[in-house]
């Protein structure tokens, strides 16, 4: 009898002293951690956290093994929402590649999908195309003479091989370490193609030095709203999404989960917000809840590792 009173007792314990801790959120600064991707989600978002609350947000960067330190780290961190970590499709693909990073819809908490990156297929002006379907036409009368540059396992070397197995065209892989790399190698004629973030490439389109043909995902981008996606261009449910998420460890307080969420997605309507984030070719993240996060994480999983089983990808 005595040790089911202590038994319950200590459950109400930990209950009350969980919910004081979610009430009293946040009560200390808060840490922001991203791996190899940019950090201005936790620059952006942090700012209008740190205005609401009046708590520190510490951007914090570890840009070393393809972001797996900095997810290792978070996933190990004390799960009570003063820890989160910028996660992006990349940890998926790397994890569906290698199987060694942790897995971001069964391994963290969701928290909110801050921002959308369009992804965009472009071109050199030197091949001299202008569409999907002459892009096209030209890989196939010239097959392995194409050269596309892409970083080893990643969103925009996925993004090609899925593009070169939906239109049976050869393509030649030059690796580079790095979308900066890459860029530059497209407008010095190195390459003739890349898929690349737009905000990489945004000042080389605007100036008529690339063309860009088309983006990846299934809906038009708001800050590209010219531009036709793939699916439209005759690659019929081409559809490959980019963003940042930020995650909590697994078990943080859905009390907690639900103060970050909204925060973020009341930052959606700042009109200070929706500038920085057109202003390096983003849009606004999803306005989910943490549990329809929970379902698009899952549904990302899924895309990213039968696209890495399909497609076979050989890292040079």
């Amino acid at each position: 009898m005595k040790i089911n009173q202590f038994i319950k007792a200590f459950i109400f314990y930990f209950i009350c002293n969980g919910l004081l801790s979610a009430q009293d959120f946040p009560n200390k600064p808060i840490r922001i951690i991203t791996g190899s991707s940019p950090d201005f989600p936790a620059r952006i978002f942090g700012k209008k956290m740190t205005d609401a609350w009046g708590q520190q947000i510490i951007s914090e960067s570890i840009p070393t093994a393809s972001g797996k330190i900095a997810a290792e780290t978070v996933a190990r961190s004390k799960p009570d929402g003063y820890t989160l970590l910028n996660a992006v499709p990349s940890l998926i693909i790397g994890n569906a590649i290698q199987g060694n990073l942790p897995d971001l819809s069964k391994d963290f908490t969701p928290v909110a999908v801050t921002n959308l990156l369009p992804f965009v297929l472009v071109v050199s002006n030197d091949i001299q195309v202008n569409s999907v379907e002459e892009l096209i036409k030209l890989s196939k009368s010239k097959p392995g003479k194409i050269n596309y540059g892409a970083t080893n396992g990643t969103f925009p070397h996925l993004a090609i091989e899925l593009f070169k197995s939906m239109t049976k065209t050869d393509l030649y892989h030059i690796p580079f370490k790095n979308t900066n790399d890459t860029a530059l190698a497209l407008v010095s004629d190195q390459i003739q193609l890349t898929v690349i973030p737009y905000g990489s490439v945004a000042a080389l389109h605007q100036s008529g030095k690339v063309i860009v043909l088309a983006v990846t995902s299934m809906e038009r981008s708001q800050v590209l709203p010219n531009i036709p996606t793939l699916s439209e261009s005759g690659l019929k449910g081409y559809n490959l999404l980019g963003w940042n998420a930020f995650v909590a460890p697994l078990g943080t307080p859905s009390e907690v989960i639900n103060q970050l969420n909204l925060q973020v997605r009341k930052s959606f309507k700042d009109p200070e917000v929706i500038k920085q984030l057109n202003a390096i070719g983003n849009e606004t993240g999803l306005d989910l809840s943490p549990q329809q996060m929970s379902d698009f994480l899952k549904l990302e999983v899924a895309k990213w590792n039968k696209l890495v089983s399909e497609v076979k990808i050989k890292l040079n």
